[in-house]
């Protein structure tokens, strides 16, 4: 299996070592045991806090600082996410869609069918267990090619990620020094850090 990720706003760079962690989790990840607390997005195992895909991206300084953004473009690209979400579990009720979201969603609806994915299962929550990172992968998908699609209201653009194995290598680095910063720097060890 391979990994389908949904964006829906502009190309960030680190989105390859995103979806390359993904694939890692779905290759070699596990879900027992892992519990997700959505209202503050934390993934804890045996009551430790994990870091996330995410979470370490951004701490590391690989992804844009969207601390300055409205935060309507985030609740707009989980209402995208979710509206996607429930249209392949064949329980959305097309009729209740807002304005806001039908043009993101009818791009969804295109690629779709343009480049019909045999998805297997959506928003998966996997742990690593060597590693010890978590993460919630939107679709995972048969093949062996891993995808980001980027929806906007007027197009979708699909991009195969390629050299899995190097983008990953690059993540673990980022891991790497993410958790020495834990270990070593007492300023690090925020809670906050370690939110999505």
């Amino acid at each position: 299996m391979s990994v389908l990720d949904l964006k829906s706003g502009g190309h960030i760079p680190a989105t390859v070592l995103q979806i390359a962690a993904y694939w890692e989790l779905e290759t070699n990840g596990v879900s027992e045991g892992l519990e997700f607390d959505a209202e503050k997005h934390i993934f804890t195992f045996n009551g430790q806090i994990l870091p996330s895909v995410t979470g370490i991206l951004k701490h590391e300084g690989l992804t844009p600082d969207y601390s300055m953004l409205d935060p309507f473009y985030a609740l707009r690209g989980s209402y995208i996410h979710r509206t996607t979400e429930l249209y392949n579990k064949g329980t959305l009720d097309e009729d209740t869609i807002d304005d806001e979201i039908q043009p993101y969603f009818e791009q969804y609806k295109k690629a779709s069918k343009e480049f019909p994915f045999d998805i297997e299962d959506i928003e998966v929550k996997l742990r690593h267990p060597v590693y010890g990172y978590a993460g919630i992968i939107d679709r995972t998908i048969t093949g062996n090619k891993s995808y980001v699609l980027y929806l906007t209201k007027e197009k979708y653009k699909l991009e195969e990620i390629t050299n899995l194995r190097g983008n990953l290598n690059t993540f673990l680095s980022a891991l790497s020094v993410y958790n020495w910063k834990k270990a070593n720097l007492r300023e690090e060890t925020n809670v906050s850090n370690y939110q999505m």
